[in-house]
């Protein structure tokens, strides 16, 4: 199953996909992805998407970084 499937079926709470792509992916590889989802929203123009993933960013960008 690819990323951006696995995102979509994932709960809409910031934390939790904060959460799941650390888990996933590691820290560094987590803000890229978040990045892309940032701008495919922006491009689609999917306003809700962009505001629930400027979130995610958000809440990575405040963990800790990995040691």
């Amino acid at each position: 199953m690819s990323t951006k499937s696995q995102l979509s079926e994932a709960q809409d709470n910031p934390h939790d996909i904060a959460a799941w792509l650390i888990k996933e992916h590691g820290l560094m590889a987590a803000q890229r992805v978040v990045l892309d989802e940032v701008l495919a929203a922006q491009e689609r123009g999917d306003f809700y998407r962009l505001s629930v993933f400027r979130e995610v960013r958000r809440v990575l960008a405040q963990h800790p970084d990995e040691g």
